[in-house]
């Protein structure tokens, strides 16, 4: 039989079931489809081809059927739709009531739609108008420290499971990089630590401390700033133009001239499609086969593809530009290591040019902001941590009390608040109290719900320094359990150095040089917050007056 033959005889065929049986036929191949396929294992990452499947098998099949047969248009539409709708039930019906029955996280308690669909979280983080942190805050206050937030996802906030998630691997929401991957988003451990293993080079000790001196000037560019003109600044721009210049000339050789500017001509043009960008990845990653369908589709918001072209443009630059031309910057690291990076192991540098200025300017400028946010609030706060500074040599910043300020400010506005996706190991995990957590299920440590719970911190809600200086060993212990605003294990934040040297350096600097009032109330100047898997904060001012010294 030739194959037009066979074409036309299958056409025939399907055209001439009873309506019950081909809904039936269709319904099964649902059934199939989801126990044998798409319950095994993540597909994210064919989402594009899943969509064209959708789009196209029915429409060749209506051609089929219409070429091949002598029914006519109507009834080839119909059939056809029959047909793909039968199938699309019984799968959608199939795989919600594997989720609620027979699912191994079914037992666990949480919002009823999330046990259907990760789609429930844009309607949770939309309602919470971004704060998603606060969503987790009231889940685990009405059903307990495990919830059930996904079809396959618990947040789980028992301290005794971070060592566990320190060494396991990175879970769902790093399906985002499938198309734009770099350091932060490879999920391969071995290709992670194959890169990991060159961006340690630019933050050695002996590498920190010799781009002090450029930490500085821009420190002292940002003194002078706020001393000039109105003593009443925004803080939230003038330290996220202080962050961004400082990665811009560590990553790529350059600052973007922020600080110089105001953020005036454009110059903070990065800063405001970062933040468009990352609420993209706000809205949508949570859902990656979404996100990642909207990017092929080049309807991931127009700011968030801009952003990644604009990204690939710096690299360009900072290519053409050479090896040693501004002195050691991170590019000089990466670029130096290029030659190597081919194989199963590449990573973009577009990608990682991404990681480095968001993971290094957001976090740092959001801490600095909610650190003199509390600091303008705290009258007494501020005088003690000047009284010790005074006492210290002019440019130290070795001041304990400082330290503790920065380990409140990261503790109660935390960089990363609703935590990271991880997978609990295949021979799952059973907690302190008995509890089984099955393998392969993708969990979440709520950070900025742990550190702000009674269990581990006294008066958590309390901006409190003097916790870290004056706990007795005990307790100290308890909140180091949990106190971990840069992650740890294999996947902790590369750039803790850095950010330290950046914190401690305007902190120090501009605790002495001025007192510090916060204009308005501290909890509505918090209120404007929205996370976007950073902190992005929102305007909040404080007025500068010069110390008398």
């Amino acid at each position: 039989m030739s194959f037009t033959a066979a074409l036309h005889t299958l056409g025939s065929f399907v055209s001439e079931l009873p309506a019950s049986q081909l809904c039936l036929g269709a319904a099964v191949l649902g059934l199939i489809s989801h126990h044998a396929y798409f319950i095994h294992g993540e597909r994210d990452a064919h989402v594009w081809t899943y969509f064209l499947v959708l789009l196209g098998t029915p429409s060749m099949l209506a051609a089929l059927l219409y070429l091949s047969t002598a029914a006519g248009l109507s009834h080839t539409v119909s059939t056809v739709t029959l047909a793909t709708t039968s199938f699309l039930s019984a799968m959608a019906a199939s795989i919600f009531v594997y989720r609620l029955y027979f699912h191994p996280l079914s037992r666990f308690p949480g919002p009823s739609p999330t046990r259907l669909s990760k789609l429930y979280y844009i309607h949770a983080y939309t309602q919470a108008r971004g704060q998603y942190f606060r969503v987790q805050q009231r889940w685990h206050a009405q059903y307990g420290d495990i919830v059930r937030s996904g079809p396959n996802e618990l947040i789980v906030l028992r301290p005794e499971l971070l060592p566990v998630l320190g060494k396991a691997a990175k879970g769902s929401w790093y399906n985002n990089g499938n198309r734009n991957s770099s350091i932060q988003l490879v999920k391969d451990r071995e290709t992670h630590s194959v890169r990991r293993r060159v961006w340690d080079k630019a933050f050695t000790p002996d590498a920190v401390k010799a781009y002090a001196p450029r930490v500085k000037h821009y420190t002292d560019m940002l003194l002078e700033k706020l001393a000039e003109g109105e003593r009443e600044k925004d803080i939230t721009a003038w330290f996220s133009y202080y962050t961004f210049d400082v990665m811009g000339a560590f990553t790529f050789g350059r600052d973007f001239g922020m600080l110089e500017k105001g953020g005036r001509d454009g110059s903070d043009y990065f800063l405001r499609m970062t933040h468009a960008s990352m609420r993209s990845i706000a809205l949508l990653g949570h859902t990656p086969w979404l996100l990642l369908l909207m990017e092929m589709l080049g309807a991931a918001g127009k700011e968030h593809m801009k952003f990644l072209e604009w990204c690939k443009e710096r690299v360009d630059d900072r290519k053409r530009r050479g090896m040693g031309e501004m002195g050691s910057d991170l590019f000089e690291v990466l670029l130096e290591a290029e030659p190597k990076n081919i194989g199963p192991h590449h990573v973009p540098l577009r990608g990682d040019s991404r990681t480095a200025i968001v993971a290094g300017s957001d976090t740092t400028a959001a801490t600095l902001i909610a650190l003199f946010t509390y600091l303008g609030s705290s009258p007494e706060t501020l005088s003690k941590l000047q009284a010790e500074l005074d006492s210290l040599p002019a440019d130290s910043t070795e001041s304990p009390y400082l330290s503790a300020c920065i380990n409140e400010a990261l503790r109660l506005n935390t960089a990363v608040p609703s935590g990271v996706s991880r997978y609990i190991p295949p021979e799952g995990v059973t907690l302190d109290d008995g509890t089984f957590l099955p393998g392969g299920v993708n969990v979440y440590f709520p950070l900025w719900v742990a550190m702000r719970d009674e269990r581990w911190f006294d008066n958590p809600e309390e901006f409190c320094p003097e916790r870290w200086l004056i706990s007795t060993p005990e307790k100290l212990a308890e909140m180091k359990a949990v106190f971990q605003p840069f992650w740890i294990g294999r996947y902790q934040c590369v750039g803790r150095p850095l950010a330290l040297a950046e914190l401690h350096s305007v902190g120090a600097a501009v605790a002495r040089r001025f007192d510090i009032s916060l204009v308005g109330d501290r909890d509505a100047a918090f209120a404007k917050t929205i996370d976007t898997f950073t902190l992005e904060m929102g305007e909040i001012r404080c007025v500068f007056t010069e110390r008398l010294l």
